[in-house]
């Protein structure tokens, strides 16, 4: 599908989950922020965690065992983050054994979101929710290698899940948690380990310093559509020297051939 400004657009408009939308931020820094928003929104990962995501999922609510999570990660997604993927899925599956989320009631869980203006709003929804102590408790994923967030992205985090998932109906008095499982290098080699951030970890940022923060990340937004229409030309022109280097690499070696009289007139008649 080709990629036009138009559609790249859509992703500024849609930032991603609060853990990977506070890395955007560079703090009291506009243009290296609207940069960074600027690369992610015409940038394509390599791959993602989904696959992992959906079998920690079906662990909890369907007690899925490993050996049928690995298969399904190995033909699953992108083969780029198939090791990575089943590394977390070996992670979660371990920690599982001592907080045992399996072993609680699977139920249903709320979709949330943050609203950082009027018409953007963030994914704010858990992996999973389950029932325990008659009291629901949503729990958040994510599949970094690590967590390179210093206090302050931390705080952010924290109040963007609070605001906009935590404090939303059946969740409003329950704990919740959000669970990663950084890579660390053991005698026996890389392994991943369970850091879990429970509510109420981390402080929350000031009404005030909520509000800074969006300001300032509503004129970064700003400053990145011209960052993007910029960058986006630049790919369409070297695109083009691309295709024009190989026409006359095919003509040298005698592979090109130009359109037929009847074929252009197909292309210019409308037959």
């Amino acid at each position: 599908m080709k990629t036009t400004l138009q559609s790249v657009l859509r992703k500024v408009a849609n930032p991603p989950a609060p853990q990977n939308w506070v890395r955007l931020i560079v703090p009291n820094d506009e243009v290296a922020t609207a940069s960074r928003i600027a690369n992610l929104a015409l940038g394509v990962p390599a791959f993602n965690y989904v696959p992992a995501a959906k079998m920690c999922h079906d662990r909890v609510k369907l007690q899925l065992d490993l050996e049928t999570a690995l298969k399904a990660i190995a033909k699953a997604g992108a083969p780029a983050g198939r090791d990575q993927n089943a590394a977390f899925v070996k992670a979660f599956f371990s920690y599982d054994e001592v907080r045992r989320y399996s072993e609680a009631r699977y139920v249903d869980s709320y979709q949330g979101f943050f609203p950082i203006s009027r018409d953007v709003k963030i994914p704010t929804k858990p992996a999973f929710t389950v029932l325990e102590n008659r009291l629901q408790v949503p729990v958040v994923l994510c599949g970094w290698k690590s967590v390179p967030l210093d206090n302050t992205q931390r705080r952010i985090v924290a109040t963007v899940y609070e605001s906009g998932l935590f404090s939303y109906g059946a969740y409003r008095h329950a704990p919740g948690e959000i669970a990663f499982f950084p890579e660390f290098e053991t005698p026996d080699g890389s392994l991943r380990m369970p850091e879990i951030w429970r509510r109420g970890d981390h402080d929350l940022l000031s009404a005030g310093e909520l509000r800074d923060l969006l300001e300032f990340f509503a004129v970064a937004q700003e400053q990145a559509i011209p960052i993007i229409a910029e960058k986006l030309q630049q790919r369409v022109i070297r695109e083009r020297e691309k295709e024009r280097e190989q026409e006359q690499v095919d003509r040298d070696s005698g592979i090109f051939e130009a359109p037929t009289l009847r074929a252009q007139g197909e292309l210019f008649d409308g037959e």
